[in-house]
């Protein structure tokens, strides 16, 4: 091959390249997403699990137009035909809330689930000690499975997580079963200063994906799966989210609804 000849291919296959890269920067895919206080703010583009969203969307070459939606109706939505995904979606539930088998990405963030108590009173370390309690939740309350399946619990219906956590540090309940990083925003904004957990011990870890309906295309859930991972293997993932990020990642990887890690309660 002449030089002139190698240039030109040079140039072409440069040029294809380039074509190739704005495509995929230029694709588009509505996000469903949950508010997560202190994770993930209702305009979708505060907190860290935002920034979380954004580099994920930044390494597939995905522009992610985030859209906030109640639980029953992403869950509906993406049940159908519209191109579009949903975040975050606890893995141990998906089977339980969709009528159809899901596609799930691998998990993109973790709910670490404590047992919260006003201080000076112990922290159960079973679940028959749970048992024994007065349990506050509210609307926004998923229990973990062997909580949730518990006979005989006595539980305290709140309006809020504030309003719940009031009723914790006043004594009308004993218990808050909860994830941390919104347990502790809620505190924040209660204004609550005497409850307590201890951050070693998670009752529960959930992990937490993107559900993609039928009609995301296969190329871009690979591209967008691809890039979780990369971030989960590269620590970049961690370092955003330190609080809600699982050392042993790679367990939550054989498949795609995981059975979740429960670290210290145990029926």
């Amino acid at each position: 091959m002449t030089l002139g000849r190698a240039c030109a291919a040079a140039t072409f296959c440069l040029f294809v390249c380039l074509i190739g890269q704005a495509s995929a920067a230029t694709d588009n895919l509505k996000l469903y997403y949950l508010t997560l206080p202190g994770l993930l703010e209702p305009d979708g583009t505060s907190g860290p699990f935002a920034f979380t969203l954004r580099e994920i969307g930044r390494r597939s070459g995905v522009t992610f137009q985030m859209q906030p939606l109640p639980m029953n109706r992403m869950i509906r939505v993406l049940q159908g035909n519209e191109r579009a995904a949903g975040v975050p979606q606890l893995g141990p539930m998906v089977s339980k809330r969709y009528a159809s088998s899901m596609r799930l990405s691998p998990p993109v963030v973790f709910r670490c689930d404590y047992a919260f108590v006003r201080e000076g009173t112990p922290i159960p370390a079973s679940v028959e000690e749970i048992r024994r309690q007065v349990l506050v939740i509210s609307p926004l309350t998923t229990l973990p499975p062997p909580i949730a399946a518990l006979q005989g619990l006595t539980v305290l219906e709140a309006p809020s997580d504030e309003a719940a956590l009031t009723a914790l540090a006043t004594g009308r309940a004993t218990l808050w079963i909860n994830d941390e990083t919104t347990t502790q925003a809620a505190i924040r904004s209660a204004g609550i200063t005497n409850i307590t957990y201890d951050p070693s011990a998670p009752v529960f870890v959930w992990p937490a994906h993107i559900v993609y309906s039928a009609a995301v295309d296969d190329a871009l859930v690979a591209r967008i799966d691809s890039a979780i991972l990369s971030m989960a293997r590269d620590g970049s993932m961690k370092e955003l989210l330190p609080q809600n990020f699982a050392d042993q990642y790679e367990r939550y990887l054989a498949e795609r609804l995981p059975a979740a890690h429960v670290p210290s309660f145990r029926n």
